[in-house]
């Protein structure tokens, strides 16, 4: 009987802490895909992307879910590389996103990007 009771609160308790976790609504592909697409469309829009790498899975914090990417891309003279942090978040029922350029090797410094600058709604 004991057996049986402890079985049953591992099982429980394993189950609770599955439900606890919190589930991921977007997956490393999307943000890829959001990254090209749309995000270093805004950031860069003359230059083409080479090569966009995963450095950071997407991990959720509470409501926020980030995303590390690294992009290489051909500038005017030389390639470049740019590390990216996006954040997903939903706001009023509505999925929401916002960029941070936490490297790049441009000498482009000011650039005019709503994602830059707060969080914006993804479609």
């Amino acid at each position: 009987m004991r057996a049986i009771r402890r079985t049953a609160i591992v099982v429980i308790s394993l189950a609770a802490l599955a439900l606890a976790a919190p589930a991921l609504a977007f997956d490393a592909g999307w943000y890829q895909s959001f990254v090209k697409d749309k995000a270093f469309k805004c950031i860069h829009p003359k230059s083409k992307i080479k090569k966009i790498e995963v450095v950071v899975p997407p991990k959720a914090d509470k409501d926020v879910e980030t995303c590390r990417l690294k992009v290489y891309y051909k500038g005017w003279v030389k390639s470049h590389k740019m590390v990216l942090e996006v954040s997903t978040t939903k706001i009023g029922g509505k999925d929401n996103a916002k960029v941070s350029i936490l490297e790049d090797s441009s000498s482009l410094k000011r650039v005019k990007c709503a994602l830059l600058q707060g969080w914006q709604p993804i479609n």
